[in-house]
């Protein structure tokens, strides 16, 4: 089961060549994009591998902006160029580390072949915070090089977000389609990753929109998947994140984190997106060798339980 890998960079060097070296196989090819307002040297120092591709029309990145999202278009498109066509393209992060061997989660996908592993539900759901006016509200976006105009738009944004001054008739765009959201990482077959790129090409106006959307990372892929025959087939995306602590973004993967990965054959995600198994973490930080090395030795190279089953008791995890 041949895999592409699609990683989004912008901070950590050290850490990504341990995600390639340990995701590293005959059927793994790699495409990573490094935010442009980061210097490239350190990232591809170090990193020899033939099957690893570096982007070199970068994009500028800013969190909650639609550059997000052109750059992992980016990538899908170098994916599906530049390599055989890949069973499965899978979204990671420059901070993400597997809980499992590359061929284990090759065998895994083989196993559920046609599944689309992406967190998907209808806007709005307040419970799961995707409401329905981060369509409606008017978002300017952020690709600005002066640091005082993005203060000023951050600002700006800010207000309208709080006092709706300019809204938008997100149906009137959509023409029928259905608005989902859910989780930015995702592994989708190559078929539903060219779907996508045909209605990017073809839907410019859809595109225009989600250009002044809030966190479109969340909801432009999941709008075009959740309305596409790829729909019937979407289980719980694969990347496990714990957003339980107070820190307005998901936490730092620590030992506590591992040790009650470590107590279980499979870390199993069990919430509103659903039940399922997980084979990725974030996030990392760059000095992150004493986490890796745990995972190596006591999660990707531990033997099977005595039945000789993948499986033991799951462990229940926030994603």
């Amino acid at each position: 089961m041949k895999i592409a890998y699609l990683v989004l960079a912008h901070n950590t060097p050290n850490h990504l060549k341990r995600l390639i070296c340990t995701l590293d196989s005959p059927d793994a090819k790699f495409f990573i994009h490094i935010d442009d307002k980061a210097v490239i040297s350190p990232f591809r120092s170090g990193i020899l591998q033939r099957n690893v591709y570096f982007l070199q029309n970068r994009v500028s990145v800013y969190w909650g902006d639609f550059s997000d999202v052109e750059a992992t278009i980016r990538l899908l498109r170098a994916a599906l160029e530049l390599s055989p066509e890949p069973s499965y393209m899978v979204l990671l992060s420059g901070s993400d580390y597997p809980l499992k061997s590359p061929r284990y989660i090759e065998n895994f996908v083989a196993r559920h072949k046609g599944q689309q592993f992406i967190n998907l539900v209808n806007m709005p759901c307040d419970a799961l915070g995707k409401p329905i006016e981060r369509l409606e509200n008017y978002w300017l976006g952020m690709p600005f090089k002066s640091r005082s105009v993005m203060t000023v738009v951050n600002r700006l944004n800010e207000l309208n977000r709080k006092s709706r001054l300019i809204t938008r008739d997100y149906r009137r765009i959509f023409d029928g389609l259905v608005p989902y959201a859910g989780s930015q990482w995702w592994a989708l077959t190559s078929a539903a990753c060219r779907h996508i790129l045909t209605f990017i090409d073809s839907r410019p106006d859809v595109v225009r929109f989600f250009r002044n959307t809030y966190l479109p990372d969340e909801s432009f892929f999941h709008t075009i998947i959740g309305n596409s025959e790829f729909s019937k087939n979407v289980t719980r995306n694969l990347t496990f994140a714990d957003w339980s602590r107070p820190s307005g973004g998901p936490a730092v993967i620590d030992m506590d984190h591992l040790h009650d990965f470590a107590k279980t054959e499979a870390v199993i995600a069990d919430d509103s997106y659903g039940r399922g198994e997980l084979l990725f973490a974030r996030k990392f930080p760059d000095d992150s060798l004493c986490l890796t090395d745990f995972i190596d030795r006591q999660l990707i190279d531990r033997p099977l339980n005595h039945t000789g089953s993948p499986f033991g008791t799951p462990a229940r995890a926030s994603s």
